[in-house]
């Protein structure tokens, strides 16, 4: 009579052995006659069965697909009746990348089959990988991979920045530039894209007669280590490797950081710190947030094709523009964010018409190009005109210093520049007449 982790040794075998390559009946029969030492019958019925169950393209997390082997009746009653002896657990097939179907197929990712192959392309030892990946929970000393500091909002509340240390920063960014920038997002983001930025977000929706804008809540937190170690999976990387993956790039925030807030957190933001979460400061967050929203903006773009209208977003701004079937949307909107685990900012849902101001972004979009608000351009014009006469050491009121005054100053006339070129020429010239 096996025992239960027996069953238990001879279901991990059988799992890693069917993950290792096409998750289709014949092939994972094929694989796994290995390791038994005399043909079994049931084996066919048996890898019919998980396919049947799981689906013939997707690829089952290990836990969920050792637990279905596990609790087949068929297996127990052969291994009970003494199969257990004509079965060799460790005899196994080196696991392969398998993506999903479609568009997974064709990303050129870099083949990284097992955590020790994982450590060498990241030029680690496996214990450094691990020490790495490991969520430090309550640490705050030099074990800590994280340096925080709350950042006040513009309206209020505070934000958590966390940036990595530059051993794992450095990690993160191989992760970066190697795997995650060939893993093409929807084409409605155009948040962290090259080619793409606030322009190319805001001018579809120029010129609209209704302009339907909302916010995604708590965007990075809300991001979970599940979604994380999903998409690697997707793209084709065993469970082992695709756990690594995630625990690289997600952050649990320690305890102490989140009793000393400046301000008070909500029971929500905090259950999101205080799970694994993509942290705001790392270089892999923001490529990770525009794929991890891929199925929410195909059901968004959807929504917004029928009612004949656009649909952008640009991290956690979403916006839908177009005629009066729009103005009903806003529920429809909220409800797909609630199904695909975000939580809609009401206080920050706009449903804006052309007859008042359309605001965007930081930018106005009434006319047929975004343009900056006219109060922002006087008050950035009247500024460069105080400097030019006076000089610039009594508008700088935030105690910036020169030189940093200066390059804000250089900045929002850049920013100018890109959305109206006429007025960014102007203020350029009064910029020139500055005695720095």
């Amino acid at each position: 009579m096996p025992t239960q982790p027996e069953i238990q040794r001879v279901a991990q075998a059988l799992a890693d052995t069917f993950l290792a390559g096409d998750f289709d009946t014949r092939p994972m029969a094929r694989r796994a006659s290995k390791h038994f030492l005399k043909s079994w019958r049931g084996l066919g019925p048996l890898c019919g069965r998980l396919a049947e169950a799981f689906g013939p393209s997707t690829r089952p997390a290990r836990r969920d697909l050792i637990g279905a082997i596990t609790q087949d009746l068929t297996l127990r009653r052969w291994l009970k009746a003494g199969g257990m002896s004509k079965f060799n657990p460790d005899i196994g097939t080196r696991p392969k990348m398998r993506s999903a179907r479609g568009n997974p197929s064709c990303w050129d990712l870099p083949e990284i089959t097992s955590p020790r192959v994982l450590a060498c392309w990241l030029d680690l030892t496996e214990p450094e990988l691990r020490w790495f990946a490991r969520p430090w929970r309550d640490s705050t000393g030099p074990l800590q991979h994280y340096r925080h500091h709350w950042l006040a909002k513009r309206r209020g509340g505070h934000r958590l920045i966390e940036k990595p240390k530059v051993a794992l920063k450095l990690i993160q960014q191989r992760i970066l530039y190697r795997i995650l920038s060939h893993i093409p997002p929807h084409e409605a983001v155009h948040s962290f894209r090259p080619g793409r930025n606030v322009i190319s977000y805001t001018k579809p929706h120029c010129a609209r007669p209704i302009l339907l804008h909302l916010d995604i809540a708590d965007f990075f937190p809300s991001l979970h280590v599940g979604r994380v170690r999903a998409l690697f999976r997707t793209a084709g990387y065993p469970d082992a490797v695709a756990n690594l993956l995630a625990d690289l790039c997600c952050h649990t925030t320690p305890r102490p950081i989140l009793t000393d807030t400046p301000s008070r957190l909500t029971w929500e933001q905090e259950r999101h710190l205080r799970s694994p979460h993509l942290p705001q400061g790392a270089p892999t967050s923001p490529a990770l947030s525009n794929l991890l929203g891929y199925r929410l903006d195909c059901r968004l773009a959807g929504l917004a094709a029928s009612a004949g209208a656009n649909y952008g977003r640009y991290a956690d701004d979403l916006a839908i523009s177009g005629d009066r079937k729009i103005a009903n949307l806003a529920p429809l909107v909220g409800a797909i964010l609630l199904e695909e685990g975000f939580s809609p900012n009401h206080q920050k849902t706009r449903l804006q018409r052309s007859g008042s101001r359309q605001r965007l972004a930081g930018t106005i979009v009434n006319s047929s190009s975004p343009n900056l608000c006219r109060r922002d351009y006087d008050r950035l014009k009247a500024i460069l005109h105080n400097c030019a006469k006076r000089g610039p050491d009594g508008e700088d009121r935030e105690g910036l210093g020169l030189d940093a005054f200066q390059l804000k100053l250089r900045g929002q006339i850049a920013w100018l520049s890109q959305l109206n070129p006429k007025r960014g020429s102007k203020l350029e010239t009064l910029f020139d007449q500055i005695s720095w």
